[in-house]
């Protein structure tokens, strides 16, 4: 249901309605780079009666190119490859598992979860945690506007082999993650600009780990949810020391992490100030090309970030291809330029080579 909804304005707030029997319209047209480009550069508006689009790409013979562009307000990455692999399923004329529990099922687990004992516990954890905390400052080059326009540009982004491999050897010297190292990277590039020695960067983890909840890997749904850190960079501590500190930092959330943020604004019993930067590290979806029988489906770029637009004024995103780190960072063009982009990635890539 959740690949047929649609944002409505309800009574007290936003609704989702589900179009019953909606299917999309599928265009088929020639395959070119232009084409691919033009189709996911449209807009999809949440609150329009049209959940998503879908469209046949003709290469060459009788090989094709199949295009789903969905907002992410309903969809997240893992839901999209439970829907593709039913699609293949069907296409070989294989038989089809059964449905897995729907994305309703879910958020009533989540509410009557928070409720619980140790719901309660992480609801104290956050609040503590997150207690006193300041909106991060970036070194913008324009004021902020209201209101924002989301409008975006990339840079891209590299992790050579051997800046990753020295960095991995101190995550196994000193057990702790890759994403703990770019997080501490990011936050102290931040400070080096900005002064900032306490800073709150946004995340995105895949939320699969409800306690209590069976078969939440198998859920359709935006089941992924933002996680706020607050990173400390003192500077009388190493760079090791502060690193340390950070990845105690995202052990200690990910044991929180089924509190949703949404919950905590909206409930006013943990304000949380904006934070304008994030980071992702997708370690599990990479680009590439996944084969099955007669169909190849492609993971063009890991989820699209920068493609015209910004989420957050400044966002990393980053994932493993062979022994390297590709990604971009987007960024506001309502804030920056891009040459204070580069020269924060170039304080953010001289942190990474401290560690290794």
């Amino acid at each position: 249901d959740i690949l047929r909804s649609v944002l409505r304005d309800g009574a007290e707030r936003p609704e989702i309605e589900v179009l019953p029997g909606w299917l999309p319209a599928i265009s088929v047209e020639t395959w070119s780079d232009a084409a691919i480009e033009r189709f996911f550069g449209l807009p999809l508006e949440p609150s329009a009666a049209l959940p998503a689009r879908v469209a046949i790409f003709r290469k060459t013979g009788d090989e094709h190119e199949v295009c789903l562009h969905q907002h992410h307000f309903f969809t997240d990455g893992i839901s999209l490859s439970i829907f593709w692999k039913e699609v293949i399923t069907r296409y070989l004329g294989a038989a089809v598992p059964g449905p897995g529990p729907t994305f309703e099922e879910y958020c009533r687990s989540v509410d009557r979860w928070l409720e619980s004992e140790s719901g309660r516990a992480s609801r104290s954890y956050w609040r503590q945690k997150l207690r006193g905390a300041q909106p991060t400052r970036l070194p913008l080059d324009y004021p902020r506007t209201e209101p924002a326009d989301f409008r975006g540009e990339h840079v891209g982004m590299r992790v050579e082999s051997g800046v990753l491999a020295g960095i991995d050897e101190f995550c196994r010297r000193e057990s702790v993650t890759r994403f703990s190292v770019l997080l501490w990277a990011l936050a102290r590039s931040v400070h080096q600009e900005t002064g900032q020695d306490d800073v709150l960067v946004s995340t995105f983890q895949a939320n699969r780990a409800l306690p209590g909840f069976q078969r939440a890997f198998d859920v359709v749904g935006p089941v992924i949810e933002e996680q706020v850190l607050r990173c400390r960079i003192d500077a009388e501590k190493s760079p090791g020391e502060q690193l340390l500190e950070t990845h105690e930092t995202v052990t200690e959330s990910m044991a929180h992490s089924s509190v949703p943020v949404m919950y905590l604004r909206e409930s006013g019993e943990c304000p949380i100030p904006p934070t304008a930067v994030s980071l992702v590290y997708q370690s599990f979806v990479s680009p590439g090309d996944l084969t099955a029988g007669p169909l190849k489906l492609r993971l063009r770029e890991a989820i699209g970030f920068g493609k015209g637009h910004a989420s957050f004024e400044l966002e990393l995103v980053l994932w493993p291809v062979g022994d390297e780190l590709l990604g971009v960072a987007a960024f506001s063009t309502q804030v920056f330029r891009r040459s204070t982009v580069e020269r924060i990635l170039s304080r953010f890539y001289g942190a990474l080579a401290e560690v290794s």
